[in-house]
């Protein structure tokens, strides 16, 4: 992922960098109702959530300033950020899972999908997460 720094003293939004630079963990979040009745019928038997995932991805990174990060002192804006999200393995715990740049849909998918499962098994076999109805056993 390449970037460029921003120049704060001259960005408009300096305010609210000076403010999330004093914090600790400096994140925001939004909750939005989403009607995505029409993006469920058009699934055609894909994956809901990686392909819901791949839709809200393109169009947070299509806009800039859901591209740009602290960095030190300064805020960089990159050209592409992938996403991190967690996944629950067949014992029901959660791992955390992150899915690749800017890819094709199907691809995207298919290294989602590779992924999840190699997070799962590697964390439940590791740590000695699994039962006896874990699948994820070879």
């Amino acid at each position: 992922m390449s970037y460029q720094l921003i120049d704060m003293t001259k960005d408009p939004r300096s305010g609210q960098f000076a403010c999330f630079r004093q914090m600790l963990f400096p994140f925001a979040g939004v909750t939005a109702e989403v009607d995505i009745t029409d993006f469920a019928a058009r699934r055609q038997g894909r994956p809901f959530f990686l392909g819901f995932l791949y839709a809200v991805v393109r169009a947070a990174n299509a806009i800039p300033q859901l591209r740009q990060l602290h960095r030190a002192d300064s805020v960089a804006e990159y050209d592409w950020c992938p996403p991190s999200y967690t996944a629950m393995k067949p014992d029901e715990v959660y791992v955390s899972c992150t899915a690749a740049g800017d890819l094709p849909y199907t691809a995207f998918v298919t290294l989602g999908q590779r992924r999840q499962r190699e997070v799962c098994r590697r964390n439940c076999h590791k740590r000695k997460f699994c039962n006896s109805d874990c699948k994820q056993k070879e």
